[in-house]
């Protein structure tokens, strides 16, 4: 495993102080938590690179308003929207982790376009991301997966079952 974790997105900019509504990962339990440093990716030219969490307000299950230290006014936060945290693998706890990675083991991947893709086997770390390791629906070698928010549409544990939007061409390679 490698030693950051993306932990969320940075989706709106909030109030004047330059608070930011963030978005868990897909996959994983809301991680943020006060005193807690976190990277911004990719980085902005006239924004901060990296802060420290002040403040965790909750907006819901998978979503808070959070306040950086170095996000001090909204134009700070605006250059930041969409940017994504990073977190030390370290500094968050393990057990979380291990079960958001390990609870979609054994799902159907099924794309948009393509159908059912096959069966998540586990997931394997890389530097950019994480990646689901399918075995195909056909057969044959495990297809890797990027784990990214842009490609995850929904998750149907009733189902047991990934609803992905994949890049045209990624299943056929």
């Amino acid at each position: 495993m490698g030693r950051w974790v993306r932990i969320g997105r940075l989706s709106k900019a909030k109030g004047k102080k330059g608070d930011l509504e963030v978005r868990a990962s897909e996959g994983l339990p809301f991680l943020f938590s006060e005193g807690q440093t976190v990277h911004f990716v990719p980085p902005r030219l006239e924004a901060p690179r990296q802060a420290c969490v002040v403040r965790v307000a909750q907006a819901g299950p998978d979503r808070a308003v959070v306040s950086f230290d170095a996000v001090s006014t909204w134009e700070d936060a605006l250059e930041l929207e969409g940017c994504y945290c990073l977190a030390a693998r370290a500094d968050l706890p393990g057990e979380a982790l291990a079960a958001a990675e390990g609870s979609l083991v054994g799902y159907a991947v099924v794309d948009e376009a393509a159908g059912r893709v096959g069966v998540i086997e586990g997931f394997v770390e890389n530097p950019a991301h994480l990646l689901a390791s399918v075995v195909p629906a056909g057969g044959g070698d495990a297809l890797l997966v990027p784990w990214v928010d842009d490609f995850l549409m929904s998750v149907d544990d009733g189902a047991r079952t990934v609803f992905v939007r994949l890049p045209r061409g990624l299943v056929d390679l």
